[in-house]
């Protein structure tokens, strides 16, 4: 599968309409070799005009992990309602409203994606060279999966590259 570029994620992104909402995006970017500095300093100068106060940069001097960048970026978010969204487009923007609604309806505080629940359930291309490969990954996600919701007792189909939602406040314990 191609990977898809930064650019197409940030304009996916921009362009997706969050109903009750001001949107912020907060982009990390942390000095890869791939020209996403490039291309987000190019993002942040097309929409500048119409939404200075909605685009937040960090630019940092170099790969810290995703973990840092996470939390780099929950330091600055100011919104009420956050989301992970890497910059493979893992996850498909088309989903935010549906990911959004239960939160902002007071059914959740937190709401976690799958990748795993639609009609290409458990492929891994992207990751994957090959189907042995793929296969192999597969099965591991799998007795991770059932070894994660036997001890929290829990039925999630992604618990560790899912999207994430949640209210602000989740932060705060």
């Amino acid at each position: 599968m191609k990977r898809v570029p930064w650019g197409t994620l940030l304009e996916r992104v921009w362009a997706q309409p969050l109903p009750r909402a001001t949107k912020e995006i907060v982009i990390i970017e942390s000095n890869s070799t791939d020209g996403s500095r490039e291309i987000v300093a190019d993002f942040v100068a097309r929409h500048a005009a119409e939404a200075a106060s909605q685009i937040r940069v960090i630019y940092e001097p170099g790969p810290k992990g995703k973990g840092y960048a996470i939390r780099q970026g929950f330091a600055a978010a100011t919104g009420d309602i956050l989301l992970i969204q890497d910059a493979d487009l893992e996850y498909d923007v088309a989903d935010y409203p549906d990911l959004l609604e239960p939160i902002i309806e007071g059914r959740a505080a937190f709401v976690l994606g799958s990748r795993h629940t639609g009609p290409d359930r458990w492929k891994i291309r992207k990751f994957a060279r090959n189907r042995a490969q793929a296969a192999f990954m597969n099965l591991g996600g799998l007795l991770f999966h059932a070894l994660f919701n036997a001890l929290f007792s829990s039925r999630l189909t992604d618990p560790t590259r899912c999207t994430k939602w949640f209210r602000s406040d989740c932060l705060e314990g």
